[in-house]
C-alpha cells in the first residue's frame, strides 16, 4: 500500500502529471505533515513559485485535516493516474 512518503519513489515527470489535477492547497495542506525531503521532492515537481507562495501564507493545520489531504491525494494516485 503506497503511503504519501512513497510519492519520491514516483518518477518526478510522471508525478507531476499527476499533481496537475490536484488542487494547490490540498497539495500544501498534505505536505505540511510530511518528511522535509518529500516535501522538497514534491515542491520540485510543481509550480514553485506558486507552491512557496501558498507556503508561506498557510495557516497552521490540524493533522486530521493533513490526513485527510493526503488520502485525498493517495485515492486519486490510486484511481490509475500513476
Amino acid at each position: 500500500m503506497m503511503t504519501f512518503e512513497d510519492l519520491e519513489k514516483v518518477d518526478g515527470n510522471r508525478l507531476a502529471e499527476a499533481l496537475k489535477s490536484i488542487d494547490m492547497e490540498t497539495l500544501v495542506r498534505a505536505c505540511a505533515g510530511t518528511s522535509p525531503s518529500n516535501k522538497e521532492f514534491i515542491r520540485g515537481v510543481v509550480d514553485t513559485e506558486r507552491f512557496d507562495a501558498l507556503v508561506k501564507e498557510f495557516p497552521p493545520t490540524r493533522i486530521e485535516d493533513i490526513d485527510k489531504a493526503q488520502n485525498e491525494i493517495l485515492e486519486f494516485i490510486r484511481k490509475g493516474t500513476l
